[in-house]
């Protein structure tokens, strides 16, 4: 009798194959600089989002996040 064989949890390499345009992260810090005047941008090697807005360094893990922080430290209510 054989042991059942368990199924692979990896799909593939841990790590992207191709290089990272970052077209998507540009595009969400335009937009959060368009919408509230914030500069905006992702850390590549911290893996954060970033802002700054109001004299105040902002940093979170999601964009929308970062968003609603962005509010907050401008006094506008989400």
């Amino acid at each position: 009798m054989t042991a059942p064989s368990r199924p692979s949890t990896q799909s593939g390499p841990p790590w992207p194959t191709e290089p990272p345009t970052w077209e998507i992260e540009r595009a969400v810090a335009e937009h959060l600089r368009r919408q509230y005047g914030a500069v905006a941008w992702y850390g590549q090697r911290t893996r954060r989002w970033w802002a700054y807005t109001n004299g105040r360094l902002i940093e979170s893990d999601r964009p929308a996040s970062l968003e609603s922080h962005i509010l907050q430290a401008r006094g506008w209510r989400p």
